[in-house]
C-alpha cells in the first residue's frame, strides 16, 4: 500500500512492481501487510511450519503492518484465532494470525530495536530485519463496499490500508511528505509515547500452527508480534497548533497550546523554543520565551512540522506590585508557631490568635506573616490554612495531595500565597501565580521550604540536600545541592531585593548565596556549636541580621537582629516548627 502525495488516491500495486527506494525519494510511504499466517508465513503455500516472514513486508524500505484484535476497551491483543492451540488443526481449518518474526535475507536497519537474533547464521547474518513495525486491527471485520456488495473482511490486508489512511491524514497536516516512515516511527517510539501515540500490545503471540512454542510473544515495548504497538491517530500527526489560550502575553507567563501530536513536540515562538511544562497528544503547557513583536507559534518533532500554526504577539510584562504600606512605627520581634498551632510572641510582635488548643486534622508545619496587616497564616501538612488578622485566599485542606505540605510563602503585597509539598508540587492562591514546580519530576531529596521572589512573579524551592529550584523571575544564585552537608537543610529565606538567599541546616549551619553587591551577607551561625534541639527555621531582619529558631523554641540572634526572648527551657505541648518576623 502506498501513501502517495496529496493529489493521488491510495492504491495497491503488485509487490513485484514496487520500486520502494524510488517511492521514498518521491515522498511516498510504502506499507505492506505482514501476512495472515503468523510466525509460519509459508505454511499455507508449502505446509512448512518453519519460522518465516513475508516479503515485501520484510524489505527495510517498507513499513510492515501486523495485526491485532480487540474485544472491548483495554483488551487489544495479538490477532491469532488459533491462540493457545498446540495442534495444527486450527491452522488447517482456516485460522489466521498476524505475521511477524525475523527475515532471513534482509539485515536489520540501525534504527530498529534488536530484540531477536537467529541462533544460526542466515543469508542476512544473525542480526536481521524484524517484522512487524506497527500493527492495526485485523481480527475484527471492517465493513467495506466491494464488487457491488457490503462485506466485512479482516486480516492484515485490512490493517495495512487502515494505516495507509492514517498516514495520508498525517501527510495532510505536515509541511513535507513522510517518505520512508519507519525511521520516524521508531524515533517516536524511543521517546516513550505509549498512551498518546501508541498502544502497547502485551498479550498473545502469533504462533498459528502451535509448532514453535510461541517464539514471538507480545511483550512490553517493541516485539515482533505487533511491532511498536497499535496507532493512536492524534499522537501520530505532525505536531499542529490549532489554538492557544491567549494570542498575546509576556515572556515568563504560562500558555496552554491545543493541537495534535504535541506529546513530545518542541513549541516555537518564531525561531525561539519555549520551555514545555507538561504535554499530552492534544495539549501542551509552556512558558513564553523572550521575544518581541508578532511571531508564528508552531510545533515540530520527529514526525515533522505541522501545517497548522497560529500567530502570537509579545506584550510587556506587568509592572511590579507596589511596596507594602510603610509602618508608622518600626517594630522588632518575632512570633514562633508550634505543631499544635500554638503561637508565642516576643519583643514588639503582636499575638493575633492561634490554633493552639483547637482540633486539627493535621499538624501545623509552618507560618508566614502578612506584610500588609501584620497578621499571619498557619499552614498544616494537609494544606489547611488558618488566618489570623490576615485574609483567607483558599487552601488545599480537604483536597487530595500526593505528598504532604511542608511550607508556604506569601507574595510581597500580601494578596496571595503558595503552598509547597514535599514532592515540590506548588499550589497558588489569591494573586499568587503558578510559575512551575518540581511536582512530578525526579528529586534526590524531598522539598523542605519555599521563598517568594522580589516582585511576586517567581519563587525558589529548596530540598533537604540543599538543591535549589528557581521558577518565574526568581534567579538561581547557587546551592548546596551536590555538596557535603553535616546536617540536612531545613529551610530557605530570601532577601526582599531578590538578589540573594540563605539555606539553613538543622545543625544551625548557614549558607549564603547571591549576586554582588546584593549577595546575602553572612553574619554568623550555630553551625558547629552545641544545640539542645535542632534548628527548624530561619527568620530575616532585613539584610542586617537574622534569627535561627530551634525545635525547643531556642532563639539565636546574629548581626543586627536582637534577642527578645525565647521558649528555650520552657515547657511546650508540641515542638516549634516555624517563626515569622514582625519587622525591625
Amino acid at each position: 500500500m502506498f501513501v502517495p502525495d496529496r493529489s493521488q488516491r491510495i492504491r495497491s500495486v503488485p509487490s513485484c512492481n514496487i520500486r520502494v527506494g524510488q517511492a521514498a525519494t518521491q515522498g511516498q510511504t510504502v506499507l505492506a501487510a505482514a501476512g495472515d499466517s503468523g510466525s509460519e508465513d509459508c505454511y499455507p503455500s508449502n505446509g512448512s511450519t518453519a519460522l518465516q516472514v513475508d516479503y515485501p513486508a520484510s524489505d527495510p524500505w517498507v513499513t510492515a503492518v501486523g495485526g491485532t484484535s480487540r474485544f472491548g476497551p483495554g483488551d487489544e491483543v495479538v490477532w491469532n484465532t488459533c491462540q493457545g492451540t498446540t495442534t495444527i488443526t486450527c491452522a488447517n481449518g482456516g485460522g489466521g494470525a498476524g505475521a511477524g518474526g525475523l527475515s532471513r535475507y534482509e539485515p536489520r536497519p540501525s534504527y530498529q530495536p534488536n530484540i531477536w537474533d537467529w541462533a544460526a547464521t542466515q543469508p542476512c547474518g544473525r542480526d536481521c530485519r524484524e517484522v512487524s513495525d506497527i500493527s492495526a486491527n485485523a481480527g475484527v471485520g471492517m465493513v467495506v463496499y466491494a464488487n457491488g456488495a457490503w462485506i466485512h473482511p479482516g486480516g492484515t490486508s485490512l490493517a495495512a490500508p487502515l494505516m495507509a489512511g492514517l498516514l495520508a491524514d498525517k501527510n495532510d497536516g505536515c509541511t513535507t511528505l513522510t517518505g520512508v516512515y519507519t525511521p520516524a516511527l521508531y524515533a517516536l517510539y524511543d521517546q516513550g509515547v505509549y498512551g498518546t501515540a501508541l498502544t502497547d500490545i502485551t498479550s498473545g503471540d502469533n504462533d498459528l500452527t502451535g509448532s514453535n512454542g510461541t517464539d514471538w510473544p507480545a511483550t512490553s515495548g517493541y516485539d515482533t508480534a505487533t511491532g511498536v504497538g497499535s496507532p493512536l491517530a492524534a499522537g501520530l500527526s505532525c505536531p499542529e497548533v490549532t489554538s492557544v489560550s491567549s494570542s498575546s502575553s509576556y515572556p515568563g507567563s504560562t500558555l496552554t497550546i491545543n493541537g495534535l501530536g504535541l506529546e513530545k513536540a518542541s513549541i516555537y515562538f518564531g525561531a525561539t523554543a519555549a520551555s514545555v511544562q507538561s504535554e499530552t497528544a492534544t495539549q501542551a503547557t509552556v512558558t513564553v520565551p523572550t521575544g518581541s513583536g508578532t511571531v508564528t507559534l508552531s510545533a515540530k518533532d520527529v514526525m515533522g512540522t505541522g501545517t497548522r500554526t497560529t500567530s502570537f504577539t509579545f506584550t510587556s510584562p506587568p509592572p511590579p506590585p507596589p511596596p507594602p504600606p510603610a509602618q508608622t512605627t518600626q517594630t522588632a520581634g518575632y512570633d514562633m508557631v508550634a505543631s499544635d498551632g500554638g503561637v508565642f510572641s516576643f519583643g514588639s510582635a503582636t499575638f493575633h490568635g492561634s490554633m493552639g488548643g483547637k482540633p486539627l486534622n493535621a499538624p501545623i508545619v509552618a507560618a508566614t506573616v502578612d506584610p500588609t496587616t501584620g497578621g499571619y497564616w498557619e499552614v498544616a501538612s494537609d494544606g489547611g490554612i488558618f488566618a489570623f488578622t490576615a485574609p483567607f485566599y483558599g487552601s488545599m485542606g480537604g483536597k487530595p495531595l500526593n505528598k504532604p505540605i511542608v511550607a508556604m510563602a506569601v507574595t510581597p503585597t500580601g494578596g496571595g500565597y503558595w503552598e509547597v509539598a514535599s514532592d515540590g508540587g506548588i499550589f497558588a492562591f489569591g494573586n499568587a501565580a503558578f510559575y512551575g514546580s518540581m511536582g512530578g519530576q525526579p528529586l534526590n531529596k524531598p522539598i523542605v521550604g519555599i521563598a517568594a521572589g522580589p516582585t511576586g512573579h517567581g519563587y525558589w524551592e529548596v530540598a533537604s540536600d540543599g538543591g535549589i529550584f528557581a521558577f518565574g523571575n526568581a534567579a538561581f544564585y547557587g546551592s548546596m545541592g551536590g555538596h557535603p552537608l553535616n546536617a540536612p537543610i531545613v529551610g530557605i529565606a530570601a532577601l526582599s531585593t531578590g538578589t540573594g538567599y540563605y539555606e539553613v541546616a538543622s545543625d544551625g549551619g548557614l549558607f549564603a548565596f547571591g549576586s554582588s553587591p546584593g549577595r546575602a551577607p553572612f553574619h554568623g551561625s550555630m553551625g558547629g556549636q552545641p544545640l539542645n534541639q535542632p534548628i527548624v527555621a530561619l527568620v530575616l531582619q532585613g539584610a542586617g541580621g537574622y534569627w535561627e529558631i530551634a525545635r525547643d523554641g531556642g532563639v539565636f540572634a546574629f548581626g543586627s537582629a536582637q534577642f527578645y526572648g525565647s521558649m528555650g527551657g520552657q515547657p511546650l505541648n508540641k515542638p516549634i516548627v516555624g517563626a515569622v518576623a514582625t519587622g525591625g
